[in-house]
C-alpha cells in the first residue's frame, strides 16, 4: 500500500466516523445526567471529524475518481454525496444551536427530549449516507483504485494535472 490510498482512507474514515456517531449518542443519549458542556465538546468533535472526512472526500478523492472515471453515473453519485455533505454539516450547525438554546431555556431538561431526537435524526442521516458510500462509492473507489493512485502520484510529483 502507498502512502496515499484512496480505498483505504475512504474505509478508515468510515470507521473513525463510525467511533464519534457512538460517542456523539452516547453523550447525547446521558444529556441530563452529563454536563451540557461534555455534549457541546463531543458535538463539535463529531462535527470537526466529519468536516475533515467530507473535505478529504471533496478536495482530494472526488476530483480524481471524476478523471479516471467520466461516467455520468460517477458524476451524479459525486453530486449526491455533496449535497449530502452539504445537509449533514448543516445538521451539525443546527445541533449545535440547539444545544446553545437549551443552555438558555429556562428548564433545559425539558428539552432535551426534542435535542436528543434532533440528534438521532443527525445520526441516521450520517449512518445512511455512509451506507450509501459504502454500497456505490467504494465499489468505483475500488474498481479504479490503480488509477487514482497514479493520478495521485503524478499530481504530487508535478506530472500531469
Amino acid at each position: 500500500m502507498t502512502a496515499y490510498d484512496p480505498l483505504h482512507m475512504l474505509i478508515k474514515g468510515h470507521e473513525s466516523v463510525s467511533e464519534w456517531i457512538e460517542n456523539l449518542w452516547n453523550a447525547v443519549g446521558v444529556a441530563e445526567a452529563a454536563s451540557i458542556e461534555d455534549v457541546d465538546l463531543v458535538i463539535r468533535f463529531f462535527g470537526q471529524h466529519v468536516r475533515e472526512h467530507f473535505l478529504y472526500e471533496e478536495m482530494q478523492l472526488f476530483p480524481v475518481l471524476l478523471r479516471v472515471d467520466p461516467d455520468p453515473a460517477t458524476g451524479k453519485l459525486v453530486e449526491r454525496l455533496r449535497l449530502e455533505h452539504v445537509a449533514i454539516l448543516s445538521g451539525c450547525s443546527a445541533l449545535m444551536g440547539n444545544l446553545a438554546w437549551c443552555m438558555t431555556a429556562p428548564d433545559p431538561v425539558a428539552r432535551i427530549g426534542a435535542f436528543r431526537a434532533e440528534a438521532r435524526g443527525l445520526i441516521d442521516l450520517v449512518l445512511a449516507h455512509a451506507a450509501y458510500e459504502d454500497e456505490h462509492l467504494l465499489p468505483r473507489v475500488m474498481l479504479n483504485r490503480a488509477a487514482i493512485l497514479a493520478h495521485s502520484e503524478q499530481a504530487r510529483d508535478g506530472v500531469g494535472a
